[in-house]
Formats: C-alpha cells, structure tokens, sequence
C-alpha cells in the first residue's frame, strides 16, 4: 500500500535524473521488474512516472467501466442521460452500451492481471470506443456537458496509452533477451 508513496518520495528527490530510484517494500514481482529495469538502464524518474500513471489509469478504466457498464443495465434511463443522448422510450441500446462497456472493463483487468505487455496494445484500441462515443454523442446533439464527458475520456486513454509505451515494465519478452527469461514479473 505505501510502495506507492515511496516511489513518489523518491521521484522528489533531489537525485539526477538518471539515477535509478529504488524502494524496499515493493512486492518481489514488482522488485523482480525494477531490478531488469535497473540492470538495463531504464530505471529514471520518467519511467517511475509512467509506471505509476500506468497502474493507476488502468484501475481507473477497468473499474470505470464495470461501474458504468452496471449502471447502464440497473438503469438506463439514467445512463442515457448520463451518455449524453435524449432519453426515448427503447433504451436497449444503453443496455447494449452496458454489455460493452462491461467486456471492455473486464478485458482491462484480465490483461493487467496477466499479461500486462498487452496493455500497450488494448489501451489503443480502447481509444478507438471512447473517440467513437464522443463524435457520435456530438453528431447526435447531445446535451452540455456529455460530450466533454467522452472528451476527458480520450483524453484520458491518450494519456493511458502513452504512459503503457513508455512504461518499461511493460516491455515485451523476446526469446534472445537473457534478463527476460524468468517472465514471472510481468
């Protein structure tokens, strides 16, 4: 729980930036991680920052969207007014909305559980359903101040999918990189 905050510190320190950042009470699979990054020269201050934005925007989206794919199916009505579009007698499409939104949080977690590298991948393409929500939502006339809601979603996502890029822990494994031969870590 403190890893976090140690990182944090250790980020504000007055250390240059290249020198790598280390923190004792990381879990050993994080540890394992830092350690490759340390040995392989990656291990900065931006890295760090990557790494943490990282973590945190893909608890954020996963769990964002379970929640916001729940409340599509519990109550529409209110989704609907949440996306942004008027609210008609058939709101199928809100629960069809929920269902996605649902596979899509589900799909995040899944490949932050076990097979982080993904990541760099999934969090694109995420993009492509936030960016398509906002233009049809805008097309659509919806109603200030959704369409800005779906707005600060892509943008959020943008900053996901840099930070999964620049996040050295997410590096993907090839079979001629000796450091990468035990993958527990990632």
């Amino acid at each position: 729980v403190l890893a976090p905050w140690c990182v944090f510190l250790s980020m504000c320190s007055k250390a240059p930036p290249s020198q790598p950042v280390s923190c004792r009470h990381l879990p050993p699979r994080v540890r394992a991680g830092l350690t490759l990054m340390a040995r392989t020269g990656q291990l900065t201050r931006i890295a760090w920052l990557a790494h943490l934005v990282r973590l945190l925007g893909t608890a954020c989206l996963g769990f964002g969207l379970l929640g916001l794919g729940a409340a599509s199916i519990v109550n529409p009505v209110m989704a609907s007014a949440m996306f942004g579009l008027p609210v008609t007698t058939n709101l199928v499409w809100v629960q069809v909305a929920g269902v996605r939104d649902i596979a899509l949080g589900l799909g995040t977690l899944a490949i932050w559980m076990f097979y982080r590298p993904a990541l760099r991948i999934f969090t694109p393409v995420t993009l492509v359903v936030a960016a398509g929500d906002a233009v049809i939502t805008m097309q659509s006339g919806g109603v200030f101040p959704s369409p800005f809601n779906h707005l600060f979603g892509v943008v959020g996502i943008s900053v996901l999918s840099v930070a999964a890029w620049l996040d050295p822990t997410l590096k993907m494994p090839t079979v001629s990189d000796p450091l990468l031969a035990n993958r527990d870590w990632v």
